[in-house]
């Protein structure tokens, strides 16, 4: 018996769980990707702001540019796939902001698509 055909693309309901539910909310200015083989590198965190200042004022100063500290507080490895979803999740989550002039306060949109 043949099986019935697979849909593209599937909704389903997340639930979001946190590992450590007490721990604080970690900033995070930027991230980086690095190749890795086949796969990616993903470096998530945040700019020593003292040395961020220091490093404009001596650009405005017309010093040689300094180097910036971009502490890592969290790496990921992931697949291709993987690295192609998240890209894409960040893709629709940047639209979703840049199309709204300021959604309600508080409202998630880490999940929404």
């Amino acid at each position: 018996m043949a099986h019935p055909p697979v849909p593209e693309e599937i909704t389903m309901e997340t639930r979001r769980i946190l590992v450590d539910p007490g721990a604080p909310i970690k900033s995070a200015h930027n991230f980086g990707v690095a190749r890795v083989g086949d796969n990616f590198q993903l470096d998530v965190g945040f700019f020593d702001l003292l040395n961020l200042k220091e490093a404009v004022d001596s650009a405005r100063a017309g010093a040689e540019p300094a180097e910036l500290h971009f502490i890592v507080t969290d790496r990921f490895a992931l697949s291709r796939s993987s690295f192609e979803i998240l890209a894409r999740k960040v893709r629709e989550i940047h639209d979703k902001i840049k199309n709204e002039s300021e959604g309600p306060e508080g409202e998630d949109v880490r999940n929404s698509a």
